[in-house]
């Protein structure tokens, strides 16, 4: 092979242990990436739950009179979300106004 001397056993252990190095840096650094990501992810979901608006003790439903609208309303508006979440002021305000 043009004039090339075998390694030795020695030199052929050395060059083991540089391909190995390099892996295990390259597979460090892609763990390291990893970790990252996971950081980051978890940081936004905590960050997540701090935003989320607490939930509230109360809710106002309006409409529920049904007398009023010639005894019963329809099927449709039966159906229909009306609710309104509100906070403990809110209810003692609504209450005193509708005395």
């Amino acid at each position: 092979m043009g004039g090339e001397t075998p390694l030795s056993r020695l030199d052929a252990l050395r060059l083991a242990r540089r391909v190995v190095e390099q892996q295990a840096v390259r597979r460090l650094g892609l763990i390291d990436r990893w970790i990252a990501e996971e950081e980051r992810r978890e940081a936004e979901r905590r960050r997540g739950e701090e935003m989320r608006p607490t939930s509230s003790d109360w809710l106002i439903q309006y409409g529920l009179n049904r007398a009023s609208r010639g005894g019963g309303g329809s099927l449709l508006a039966a159906k229909r979300y009306t609710g309104q979440p509100v906070g403990g002021g809110a209810v003692q305000r609504t209450l005193a106004a509708d005395g």
